[in-house]
């Protein structure tokens, strides 16, 4: 299979089927771009990284139960850094900056049954694409994680 440019759109389509059959209390939100480039990327690798992170975003809205849970993801392309970013955001209970520190350390985990290799997941996978992933606040509640996907400045997807 491998790294083959395609459009990021139907694997978050089909990952996100999944969630909102699993968790019908929670609201998912996605919205397929109009034109954004493909990028080079491995199909079943990124729909590893992609489970990893939505079930991460769900556990944490369902920490804070004082709130609907929402999670919402946004491809946006960067002409300017010549990224095509995929975007992750919920409203759960947010990182403290210790856990947004290591949270894509292996075997660090914040849930009781967690084996802290989730994260450690995706920022393998990340590296693999040579995409790089960041982690952050979404205002007013909760954590929202980027993967920037290098892309060339024609829309062509770079070489991996």
């Amino acid at each position: 299979q491998g790294q083959v440019a395609q459009p990021l759109a139907p694997v978050v389509d089909e990952t996100l089927a999944l969630f909102r059959q699993g968790h019908p209390a929670m609201r998912f939100r996605f919205t397929p771009p109009a034109a954004v480039p493909p990028v080079a990327f491995d199909r079943a690798a990124i729909r590893r990284a992609l489970l990893n992170m939505l079930d991460n975003a769900v556990a944490a809205c369902e920490a804070a139960p004082h709130r609907v849970g929402e999670v919402e993801i946004a491809i946006v392309h960067d002409a300017a850094r010549e990224v095509v970013a995929l975007e992750v955001a919920d409203n759960g209970t947010g990182m403290t900056p210790e856990v947004k520190h290591r949270v894509f350390e292996p075997y660090f985990s914040t849930k009781r049954d967690g084996t802290g290799l989730g994260m450690a997941i995706v920022a393998a996978i990340v590296a693999d694409h040579r995409a790089y992933i960041r982690a952050g606040a979404n205002q007013p509640h909760g954590a929202r994680f980027t993967i920037d996907f290098p892309v060339r400045g024609d829309g062509a997807p770079a070489a991996v």
